[in-house]
């Protein structure tokens, strides 16, 4: 019901869902029977399958997102979000995170989660030179974290300069 604007392919892609406005439904029971899912994606067989309360959620992959619960109106303004990729995946009921890799799991809020324990993500390649991973607000070179300068691996603390690593 309500579900204006939304879009539907599949076979009981969005059937019985609520509150689905604003919404893609795509693959054999995408989003079926999931309640409160507007402005949501779903995305593959059975994904978001009888989820609970997934406003403003992506959740791509066979499965992902079956069956979760989540409470993305928190505070009751329906700003947090979550997104799932890969089959199996789930929310945890954490809201504001992402998992990606099959049978990855959230296990807090504002979490990023790659992999499972039983399909581990091995490698976290960032390609290009002069890559930096930064903490807190500021990116590159006057943010703090860790760089590649030229090939030497370099650290800084917050409020430090950039120095060589060990």
């Amino acid at each position: 019901t309500n579900a204006s604007y939304s879009n539907f392919f599949g076979s009981n892609a969005g059937e019985n869902a609520t509150f689905a406005s604003s919404s893609n439904f795509i693959g054999n029971g995408a989003g079926s029977g999931a309640t409160n899912a507007a402005h949501s994606t779903f995305i593959g067989d059975s994904a978001g399958q009888n989820a609970i309360n997934a406003v403003n959620t992506i959740f791509i992959g066979e499965g992902a997102g079956s069956g979760d619960t989540i409470n993305t109106n928190y505070g009751g303004s329906y700003n947090s979000t979550a997104i799932l990729i890969g089959n199996s995946t789930s929310t945890g009921g954490f809201i504001d995170g992402i998992a990606m890799g099959k049978n990855a799991i959230n296990t807090s809020n504002n979490q990023f989660m790659v992999g499972s324990s039983g399909y581990p993500i091995n490698q976290l390649v960032i390609n290009g030179t002069d890559a930096y991973l930064n903490f807190g607000s500021t990116g590159g070179t006057d943010g703090y974290g860790i760089r590649d300068n030229g090939g030497t691996i370099e650290y800084k603390n917050s409020g430090g300069s950039w120095g060589a690593l060990g």
